[in-house]
């Protein structure tokens, strides 16, 4: 990824020069930009990607479950290749990557395992000034990679607010 992620709910600023952090929330030095107007809704069981094209908009994902679908057959439950400047709130991606399976099994498909690879938030941030993604709310478990944003530019920014992320077996961010 290109650009800076900021942590809010530990407060931690990542940049490619610098790691900045303080605990306890924010000291006020980051300003989380607000939401635009809301441009797609989902809740409820999901059975399908989220692959729309964002520009100024709020993906409200609030109750949305991809349960066990993802990454087989699902390989990017929520996912936009044309991201400018707006939020995702909501959304849980339950992976159905088996716990008990090794790396080389579900990775690589070896020793009768079967590859199984993905990102549960996947965004590629368009070349705008001053492009954004806040993610809010959101949880990603068993899966290879939670968060994986694709910036243009070193100044992109990715927020995460209240984002949780369990056994993910290869990246976090």
């Amino acid at each position: 990824m290109v650009g800076r992620v900021v942590l809010l709910a530990w407060a931690l600023v990542v940049t490619p020069l610098a790691v900045l952090g303080a605990t306890g929330g924010s000291s006020g030095a980051v300003t989380v930009p607000g939401c635009p107007a809301t441009q797609l809704t989902r809740s409820g069981p999901q059975t399908t990607a989220v692959t729309d094209a964002a520009t100024d908009a709020t993906w409200d994902l609030s109750g949305a479950v991809w349960d066990h679908v993802a990454p087989d057959p699902i390989t990017y439950p929520v996912h936009s290749e044309q991201w400018t400047r707006g939020c995702i709130v909501g959304a849980q991606v339950l992976g159905d990557v088996p716990r008990t399976l090794t790396r080389d099994q579900w990775y690589d498909g070896q020793d009768g395992g079967t590859r199984m690879g993905g990102e549960a938030f996947r965004q590629t941030l368009t070349d705008t000034p001053g492009n954004y993604l806040l993610m809010r709310d959101t949880y990603a478990s068993d899966y290879e990679d939670a968060y994986d944003p694709n910036g243009a530019s070193p100044l992109d920014t990715l927020y995460l607010e209240h984002v949780q992320a369990h056994y993910i077996r290869d990246d976090c961010i």
